[in-house]
């Protein structure tokens, strides 16, 4: 159990002693400073019990907060408005059985935080390495800061830093999207109630889903096409106003192809790039010029067309005998 200080020096340790075995059934002792008197008690039961005499007798003291009782406080961001309380809390036990002693709902003029305190063994690292989805919406976990703490990033934390800035590189935006099999739909507006959207989803998509509120907007994470496609449907058919990206896999680039007789096929032209270069066109349209015939060939996004006059031993694809140039355009 934590000491108990006592300000002041004692006039009769006699007394003292006489008064702590009156009130605690356990063993404990005294130590004796130049300006405190502190109190050392084994068990709880008379920890408290001194305390509460302390207290009605209106001594200056101040102790400890038990071992056991300590607790984190982490700020979470990212929840709708409405969010239940109860909800969190069940939600954070069943998926990452995390037990939450207490979760309160801060005060903000803008987007609602959440104060959610926790035992002393989770920290930080570990709700936002893993529990970054609460109630299928995508969450940012924080430190509680007061007022008179310097404010710093996270780098400078571990480092014990006091400075306010970092050199430390950021992930950016088109970095997490490069990393997502899917892009992201982006619906205009908050959403007014978020469990009757969590449930409309659930009813539309067969694999994972997650959501993220701004103060605008309410953006929706799917990792399969199938449900992409989907919700896509659906918002279409609601009209509700959106708007989303183009998948990585269905990117395309545009080159146009000059050099070609007059009387080529499509056809052939197409079976000559796959035989001979393997390169897939996805679209060959012949488009409408007044001399020599151009053609539009729409490939996927990592294909290569044409090689570079001075860098054959690194480019795989051969030019064709009869291309004169090749433009790429990428749309």
């Amino acid at each position: 159990m934590p000491p108990i200080v006592i300000d002041g020096k004692t006039t009769n340790p006699k007394n003292l002693i006489q008064d702590i075995k009156a009130i605690a059934k356990g063993s404990f002792s005294i130590k004796h400073t130049n300006y405190t008197t502190v109190l050392f008690i084994d068990e709880k039961e008379d920890h408290e019990k001194v305390l509460a005499n302390i207290k009605l007798d209106k001594m200056p003291y101040h102790t400890y907060t038990n071992n056991e009782d300590k607790s984190h406080a982490f700020v979470l961001r990212g929840l709708s408005e409405g969010t239940k309380i109860a909800d969190i809390e069940l939600d954070m036990e069943e998926q990452y059985e995390i037990k939450t002693r207490a979760i309160y709902k801060m005060k903000t003029k803008d987007r609602p935080l959440y104060l959610v305190i926790t035992d002393p063994a989770i920290t930080l690292d570990y709700l936002n390495r893993n529990a970054r989805r609460v109630l299928y919406t995508r969450v940012v976990w924080d430190i509680r800061k007061s007022a008179k703490q310097i404010i710093q990033c996270h780098t400078c934390q571990e480092n014990s830093s006091k400075a306010t800035t970092s050199t430390k590189k950021t992930t950016t935006v088109a970095e997490n999207n490069n990393k997502r099999s899917m892009p992201p739909i982006v619906i205009d507006g908050k959403t007014a109630n978020h469990n009757v959207l969590i449930k409309d989803i659930q009813g539309l998509v067969k694999g994972d889903f997650s959501v993220k509120h701004t103060n605008y907007t309410t953006i929706l994470f799917v990792d399969k096409k199938e449900d992409h496609a989907n919700i896509i449907t659906n918002m279409k058919n609601e009209k509700l106003p959106y708007h989303t990206y183009t998948a990585r896999d269905d990117k395309t680039h545009a080159f146009v192809l000059r050099g070609l007789g007059d009387g080529t096929k499509i056809n052939d032209l197409k079976e000559n790039l796959e035989d001979d270069h393997e390169i897939l066109a996805r679209e060959i349209y012949q488009m409408r010029t007044k001399e020599r015939p151009l053609f539009l060939i729409g490939t996927p996004y990592k294909s290569y067309v044409g090689a570079q006059k001075n860098d054959k031993a690194d480019n795989p694809v051969s030019p064709m005998p009869t291309v004169g140039t090749c433009d790429s355009q990428l749309r």
